[in-house]
């Protein structure tokens, strides 16, 4: 009988492999943070460029990425810290349009929670929605004294009040 001599194989290295399991949550900001500042990369890079396809090729993968994670890729704006907002979040002066006149009526929803006021205008009335209390103060006592008010607004729907100037002076503050 013939015997057989075993070689045993040597061992000269190993790896390990470290796959991380995230939830969508925990895996979804990072992602959204990444491809803002992608798409602000990619504002600077010239269409002409040879990279440029591949570049734009590679955030659209990332927005994907994103959509996986059940984000919005759409709603995610270009910053250089990955804020996905603009880096200047006052709104441009063209879109704020002001309106004077006097309150017309208080707007609450059926739970009895403010939900805003209209305003008559020399326009026609303006309907403006605001869920704070301090808002509600205010505005309840302009239209009970029938002050005249100008509000400064976005031009977005719906009209939000950013700014409240008070024409007329107000009495001593009674609640």
């Amino acid at each position: 009988m013939k015997r057989r001599h075993i070689q045993w194989r040597n061992v000269i290295g190993a790896f390990q492999i470290s796959i991380p399991l995230r939830t969508k949550d925990d895996t979804l900001a990072p992602e959204e943070q990444l491809l803002s500042v992608l798409k602000w990369i990619e504002l600077s890079i010239p269409a002409a460029d040879r990279w440029y396809l591949v570049f734009k090729r590679y955030v659209s993968q990332e927005g994907q990425r994103v959509e996986g994670l059940g984000g919005n890729p759409g709603r995610i704006e270009p910053s250089p810290i990955g804020q996905g907002q603009p880096t200047q979040p006052q709104p441009p002066i063209e879109i704020l349009k002001n309106f004077t006149g006097k309150v017309s009526s208080l707007i609450f929803d059926r739970f009895g929670d403010f939900h805003g006021f209209e305003l008559e205008t020399k326009e026609g009335i303006q309907r403006l929605v605001s869920h704070e209390k301090e808002i509600e103060v205010l505005i309840n006592r302009v239209w009970r004294e029938r002050i005249h008010v100008t509000v400064v607004a976005e031009t977005r729907v719906p009209l939000r009040p950013l700014e409240l100037i008070f024409r007329e002076p107000l009495t001593a503050l009674r609640y």
